[in-house]
């Protein structure tokens, strides 16, 4: 194919090229970590109240619709964003070790296969891994999002322990036991 040709299809696709490359760059993208700030858990947005107090130790109090992070009064303004950061990660860790492995045994049993290991991690541009050693690893930024969300990449690693591959054996089996799984992928997209 000539290179013009190849152009002329790219500038065809451009619009859609830019939308898929702004998604994939912004699909990790943390807030700002300031008052009003939206931060997710669990799928649910959390208004962010940020309150100074007399303590030596940032805490963040969750309540119904909003995250209140008490932060002590000797931070000053420049780092307090870095301060409710490193609390929000070490909440969103601690959420994930709660609910990652309560999900990967539900749907283990279900599928009839189970990891030899399962980790939490952080990975910067994946939500989950199942290596040949059958160890799988989800990444603790999908407690942000709904349970469906977690169930899915839970369900899409565990069915790579079978398939190690993307094949159309291995869609198939996901679609097995989430027919509804594409819509449920645009959440992470």
């Amino acid at each position: 194919m000539a290179n013009y040709k190849i152009m002329e299809f790219v500038n065809t696709k451009k619009k859609w090229i830019y939308e898929k490359h702004f998604e994939q760059k912004n699909k990790f993208i943390e807030p700002s970590f300031k008052e009003n700030d939206f931060l997710k858990i669990l799928g649910k947005d959390y208004k962010l109240n940020i309150k100074n107090y007399d303590s030596n130790q940032l805490k963040l109090d969750l309540y119904e619709d909003k995250i209140l992070a008490w932060v002590p009064n000797k931070i000053n303004e420049e780092d307090k964003e870095n301060f409710i950061k490193i609390a929000y990660d070490k909440l969103i860790f601690k959420i994930a070790k709660d609910i990652v492995p309560k999900e990967i045994e539900k749907i283990s049993n279900i599928v009839g296969l189970k990891p030899k290991e399962l980790k939490i991690r952080n990975f910067k541009r994946a939500w989950g891994n199942c290596s040949s050693k059958k160890i799988i690893s989800i990444n603790k930024n999908l407690c942000k999002y709904s349970i469906q969300a977690i169930d899915y990449v839970c369900l899409h690693e565990i069915c790579h322990l079978k398939y190690m591959n993307h094949s159309k054996d291995f869609w198939n089996m996901v679609g097995k036991y989430m027919p509804n799984y594409k819509l449920i992928e645009k959440e992470l997209n």
